[in-house]
């Protein structure tokens, strides 16, 4: 079903219930004309809720395998050949408490949602922490107010450690809840469903701990979590101080919508080593086919195990990668998976990584690759990594003894699928930062997610190269130059108010920039309906010279209230007609449509009575 409607009121009044089809069976969830499931003949939709990303969609250079043909950004310059650091925008602003701390983030296809740890107490007060959500555009610009994910009637919230995972449609945050006493053993592992700008989905917090199969049911430290394409699944382990509890590789699994598939988590192992050894660390992918959990035992010498595990549950395998690792992260290639740790059982900290091929076995050939070694033997710090679809960046926080002081240094290395390091003891990006809880690659460059001391977290960017690519006397690192692969964008350019994009590179588009005065807009458009061709059509309200055409769920608008989960279907149309483009409704679903008129250059018109201007930024 559509809906052509112009104005809030009207949109709120309608409702379809969404009917729910098992996983199992072939599907088009979101209905892009291709189909996804376990038991599809052909299923080549990689991302069943994102109408944009299907086979045979345009590949585009934003860190998103649009075709769903397993080779991301192809076409792209994916090798980030000169790394550095550019901290603009550094900050990531936050309205509602100036403190955060550590947290997660996602790639969108606008660009980023981040979750973080929110000091809502005293200054310092680690005790008193909210989970936020915030969407960011590519800049690092927010897009949409921060909404508190976790308890905020909490009075002594203490939201911690999250993991994200981006489904299409919506996001799935897991994290450790401590408001329940100051010891590990009294947290509980929560989770939430929130949509692509953070908003939460859904009327209460979900308790994964109160699925534990034991009497212990608090979370150890380490979570994984996968979205599959079909369900999410959380990897983790209980805190409990029995053998039984510490040693035992939990999975609980949840549908799309956040509902447990399984009143209790599934033990998928009780004895990863042999000795049954607490299990510390863990990180986990989906392979299409099966999942791979990479785990540390808490033994001292080799301690890295290699799982495949099938859709189910079921080990199907298990390997071991020599190395003693504190910190662990693993990002899958083309062909194989790199594991990155770092090392600091010797007298000298290393950071290393290994290769693992798809069905869970270490690659003896070539081994294992040493990425850099601090001598001084300070104490290591987490370690992300990210595939661009050519290399693996990889970027570790190193505490680092000087004699006197230690030094805090982000380093940054390039691996290729073959083994080879192009960066031997890596690329110094900064030496005052501490944590980088982030690093995601978007097509161009690799943003980086972190914190040089607690309660500053902020957006960085791995420039992947410093030469002026386009010729205009301005770069990307010293000059800021916003899009070097544009002649006619660069910082002192003259903003085109209708370029659709930001040529002056002061973080403002067209109409925001104050380079483009407004003025009064056309009137509002009142008759906006489907013609006997099947097509949208309205009619010119009066000085109105182009129109934008927004669209979106009606569920997701009932939700929010507000117009933000929108896509831009038609911008800047010349006509008072759009012809259809064969977007259907999710199963269930009624697409909405607005149209905003626009006169000449900046006069906009509104998306109708009582709608924010601002409110659809997808068109703008």
């Amino acid at each position: 079903m559509r809906a052509s409607l112009h104005f809030i009121v009207s949109l709120v009044a309608a409702f379809v219930a969404i009917t729910l089809v098992s996983a199992q069976e072939c599907h088009d969830y979101d209905a892009d004309g291709s189909q996804a499931g376990y038991d599809c003949a052909v299923a080549g939709d990689c991302q069943d809720h994102a109408w944009n990303q299907k086979p045979f969609a345009d590949e585009m250079c934003n860190g998103i395998d649009d075709d769903c043909d397993g080779d991301l950004d192809l076409g792209c310059d994916r090798n980030c050949e000169s790394p550095s650091l550019f901290q603009l925008p550094n900050a990531l602003e936050h309205e509602t408490y100036p403190e955060l701390s550590y947290g997660c983030a996602a790639k969108t296809d606008y660009g980023y949602l981040v979750v973080t740890s929110t000091l809502v107490g005293a200054s310092g007060d680690a005790d008193t922490m909210l989970l936020y959500a915030r969407p960011y555009d590519s800049l690092g610009r927010p897009l949409a107010e921060s909404q508190a994910i976790g308890d905020p009637s909490n009075p002594e919230p203490k939201e911690l450690r999250c993991e994200i995972a981006y489904a299409g449609d919506r996001l799935f945050v897991v994290w450790q809840d401590g408001s329940g006493g100051s010891q590990q053993n009294q947290y509980r592992l929560k989770a939430r469903l929130v949509d692509r700008f953070g908003a939460p989905i859904g009327d209460s917090v979900i308790d994964l701990s109160s699925t534990s199969p034991f009497l212990g049911q608090a979370p150890w430290n380490d979570i994984a979590l996968v979205w599959t394409g079909e369900e999410y699944a959380v990897f983790w382990r209980t805190a409990g101080s029995s053998s039984t509890n510490g040693s035992a590789l939990l999975v609980t699994r949840l549908t799309h919508d956040g509902v447990l598939k399984a009143a209790q988590s599934q033990v998928v192992t009780d004895d990863v080593d042999g000795l049954s050894s607490f299990l510390d660390q863990m990180d986990a992918i989906w392979t299409g086919d099966h999942y791979i959990v990479v785990v540390t035992v808490a033994v001292a010498g080799n301690n890295l195990h290699v799982l495949r595990i099938d859709d189910q549950g079921l080990v199907l395998g298990n390997d071991t990668i020599p190395g003693n690792a504190t910190h662990l992260r693993m990002s899958a290639g083309q062909s194989r998976i790199l594991v990155g740790w770092t090392d600091d059982f010797y007298t000298q900290l290393r950071q290393r990584a290994a290769f693992v091929n798809y069905d869970g076995t270490y690659q003896s050939n070539p081994g294992l690759l040493i990425l850099g070694l601090f001598p001084n033997n300070g104490w290591s710090l987490p370690i992300e990594m990210n595939w661009s679809g050519e290399i693996f960046g990889i970027v570790s926080g190193v505490s680092d003894w000087t004699g006197s002081n230690y030094r805090y240094l982000w380093k940054f290395y390039r691996v290729k699928e073959d083994g080879t390091v192009l960066d031997p003891g890596g690329v110094d990006l900064s030496t005052n930062e501490n944590y980088a809880w982030e690093a995601i690659w978007n097509g161009k460059n690799f943003a980086l997610f972190g914190e040089k001391q607690l309660w500053n977290p902020g957006m960085h960017k791995v420039i992947c190269s410093c030469d002026d690519l386009d010729g205009d006397f301005f770069d990307a690192c010293t000059e800021f130059d916003c899009d070097d692969s544009d002649p006619l964008v660069f910082p002192t350019a003259l903003e085109s108010c209708r370029g659709l994009k930001d040529e002056n590179c002061d973080g403002l588009v067209d109409c925001d920039d104050p380079q483009c005065p407004a003025g009064a807009g056309p009137g509002e458009i009142t008759d906006l309906g489907w013609d006997a061709s099947g097509n949208l059509a309205w009619s010119n309200p009066g000085g109105a010279e182009r129109y934008d055409l927004a669209r979106g769920v009606l569920s997701d608008l009932k939700r929010r209230e507000d117009l933000m989960n929108a896509e831009c279907a038609g911008l800047e149309l010349d006509n008072t007609t759009w012809v259809d483009d064969g977007r259907n409704p999710p199963l269930g679903e009624v697409l909405w449509y607005v149209v905003r008129p626009e006169g000449t250059p900046c006069s906009y018109g509104t998306w109708g009575p009582g709608a924010n201007a601002r409110e659809i930024t997808v068109c703008r």
